[in-house]
């Protein structure tokens, strides 16, 4: 975490913090609060970009059971997905009518319920507020995803997911799977930038 947040863009891929910060564009993430078990919201623009980048960005990247949280605030926060894992409602309440929803799962994917819930209460004995949340995560991911599907039908977003099967597992390490998990998704990214052109000029999703 201290090199992909400190080193690399302080030192080895310089970052500019700057013309970040003055963006037009917002950028928003997420992070989840350890002690509500809610999601927290933090905009670019608000913040000192060193800040930014360094805590709240290194929390969107900090999950339970494998990284401890980041304080945020004065509060343990860990990764927004665990309390808002599709933010398509936090995207239409800021006011953007027409979504691009970039997926990880292949079309009609659903999350199963949770699993080893003694591990999970004994890892996260702290934070009780992050075992709900857990505990809750696939019932809301999958009403996100009905909702998504139907925004789709109805026009008002675009989604790019993969279309192959996927065959690399959540922790795989394999550099031969992910360089070919990573060629898929820029292929087929790439096979979908008309349609999503004539999508932002008005035309129908396909």
């Amino acid at each position: 975490m201290r090199f992909l947040f400190r080193t690399l863009p302080d030192r080895l891929a310089p970052f500019d913090y700057e013309r970040f910060h003055a963006a037009a564009q917002a950028l928003t993430v997420a992070v989840t609060d350890c002690l509500t078990g809610a999601p927290r919201y933090f905009r670019q623009h608000d913040h000192d970009p060193r800040w930014f980048v360094g805590t709240v960005q290194r929390a969107t990247c900090s999950l339970p059971m494998i990284s401890p949280p980041v304080t945020i605030e004065g509060r343990p926060c860990y990764d927004g997905g665990v309390s808002d894992p599709l933010p398509l409602a936090r995207s239409i309440a800021d006011g953007n009518g027409r979504n691009v929803v970039v997926l990880t799962r292949n079309a009609g994917y659903r999350k199963s319920p949770q699993r080893g819930g003694c591990v999970l209460n004994a890892l996260l004995w702290r934070y009780p507020a992050v075992q709900r949340a857990l505990r809750d995560r696939p019932a809301r991911y999958d009403a996100c995803m009905d909702r998504i599907e139907a925004s789709e039908r109805a026009g008002s977003v675009f989604v790019i997911r993969p279309l192959r099967p996927l065959v690399v597992g959540r922790m795989d390490r394999d550099r031969g799977r992910l360089e070919e998990l990573y060629r898929q998704g820029y292929d087929e990214a790439g096979d979908r930038i008309g349609a999503l052109r004539r999508w932002m000029e008005g035309s129908p999703a396909p």
